[in-house]
């Protein structure tokens, strides 16, 4: 007898579109090392249309915004633990919303949010 699983129905995950479910499983992978929160991810993923790589980016550009902006506060409250974790997460979270961008380099959107993600690396 064989059992056969089904991953992604077995963690639910919210997407049908094969390359948002490897995407979105890829930085849930990244919650172990602290560069993601489960939370954050599942939250944002609701409000993701699926297929859609507008909704795919404005979505994971808008939690990573806010989340720097929770790091930013961190920082200025001298808690620097929580500011490091903070633009940790917020790092991959502009990385994600862009990866669907690369077909343009020129693409305005992937500029702005490499450079986001590039400062939130430098800030850690």
């Amino acid at each position: 007898m064989t059992i056969s699983l089904d991953l992604m129905q077995m963690f639910n995950v919210p997407f049908a579109s094969s390359e948002f479910r490897v995407q979105f499983l890829r930085t849930l992978g990244y919650t172990y090392h602290g560069c993601a929160d489960i939370g954050e991810c599942l939250a944002t993923a609701a409000n993701i249309e699926d297929g859609n790589h507008t909704s795919w980016y404005d979505e994971w550009a808008k939690v990573a915004k806010r989340v720097e902006s929770m790091a930013l506060h961190s920082l200025n409250s001298g808690h620097l633990v929580s500011a490091k974790c903070a633009y940790l997460r917020s790092n991959e979270y502009y990385r994600q919303s862009c990866f669907f961008l690369r077909d343009n380099l020129d693409n305005k959107k992937l500029l702005e949010t490499y450079s986001a993600s590039e400062a939130c690396s430098n800030r850690m």
